[in-house]
């Protein structure tokens, strides 16, 4: 019953679901090159890459949407800024995007993300010879040789358009390590390129943002499979920490953290024992909801788990007879789901992760700052 009521409780906030959507202040230049100071709807890299939202005011009920063609630029006050390019579709094709500037120097470097982390473009501007490149990331083919055998190949004509945007400098060089894509390395060369020019050309590099969020949880098991035991009684308390890179997915985070869990029963041979969990998970991944008061999440991780197992063995008289020490370091897994809900700045947990050896399922209460 209490378990229903629970379940109640939860849907009922699903339910109840708002959206609010955060708005930060930042700037736009339209068509004309004025500059507007108002706020702009804050969302990953992918979704302002053709449109955006802005408010010349907070208070204003309705916002205006600028699509990629009508404005030449829109910023944050924090530094992350995004120009209009002209990306090559097809053939023939142009699309006008939005980019988001990660290098200013004699050498722009833009990155536009389309599918979150999976696929990105490059946008290098030499600002003095005027020229831009745009650089697609390479998509993997299966080809085969003429023995049938099948190869992985990646195209790398990004070399050659590199060259081109540094030709005007001939003594400049690529690292000859780079020979597969990375957006990393590439940014990395042109940083290079960059220092040969920092009195004429001041240089400027962009850091992504990361936030990191803490969860302190307490929890007692509200299903719980004795097999036989009698007075079980258990409890956990964990403390997790949640790293986000929020300019590139939101629904998707780091977690490393540690959970203790402590269980005790009196078992049908007149035994009585009890154990103690030490888990620890380096890193795991945790899906969440990006959006709204009550926000899903779960979580699995890879670890470590130490056991300490004291067992007491019982006389026919239930009197103490030994006391036998169990130590043990195994392969730990930690998941767990649940919901989280938004009060003001921070954040309220319910969650259900599973007992271990007790065969059953934590409700465990907690807080994310």
């Amino acid at each position: 019953m209490k378990n229903s009521y629970t379940l109640t409780i939860l849907l009922m906030f699903v339910y109840m679901n708002m959206y609010p959507q955060n708005y930060n202040s930042g700037y736009i230049i339209d068509s004309k090159k004025d500059t507007i100071h108002g706020f702009i709807l804050d969302q990953i890299d992918e979704e302002m890459g053709l449109k955006i939202e802005f408010k010349n005011d907070l208070s204003d009920l309705s916002s205006e949407l600028y699509y990629s063609s009508d404005i030449h630029e829109f910023g944050f006050d924090n530094g992350r800024v995004f120009e209009q390019q002209n990306s090559i579709v097809g053939t023939n094709d142009t699309l006008k995007v939005f980019a988001k500037r990660i290098i200013q120097g004699r050498i722009n470097m833009y990155i536009r993300r389309i599918h979150g982390i999976k696929e990105e473009e490059l946008f290098l501007r030499n600002n003095y010879l005027n020229k831009v490149v745009q650089i697609k990331k390479p998509i993997k083919e299966i080809k085969a040789n003429k023995d049938g055998t099948k190869y992985a190949f990646e195209d790398n004509r990004f070399i050659g358009l590199l060259n081109y945007i540094t030709s005007d400098v001939p003594e400049f060089k690529l690292n000859s390590k780079l020979r597969k894509y990375s957006s990393k390395k590439i940014s990395g060369e042109i940083k290079r390129y960059n220092n040969l020019f920092t009195e004429e050309f001041p240089t400027d590099y962009y850091q992504e943002q990361k936030t990191y969020s803490y969860v302190v949880m307490g929890g007692i098991p509200i299903i719980m499979s004795g097999n036989g035991n009698t007075r079980n009684s258990a409890f956990r308390f964990a403390f997790y920490m949640n790293k986000n890179f929020p300019e590139k997915n939101r629904k998707l985070s780091f977690i490393s953290g540690i959970s203790y869990r402590y269980g005790s029963w009196e078992n049908e041979y007149e035994s009585n024992s009890s154990q103690h969990f030490l888990s620890m998970i380096p890193l795991g991944l945790n899906f969440h909801g990006s959006k709204g008061t009550v926000r899903p999440y779960a979580y699995f991780g890879l670890g470590l788990t130490m056991l300490r197992q004291p067992v007491y063995m019982l006389d026919s008289n239930q009197e103490l007879e030994s006391i036998v020490q169990r130590y043990s370091i195994l392969p730990g897994l930690g998941v767990g789901v649940g919901v989280k809900i938004k009060v003001r700045s921070n954040f309220i947990n319910i969650e259900f992760t599973p007992t271990g050896n007790y065969s059953g399922i934590f409700m465990n209460i907690g807080f994310t700052f």
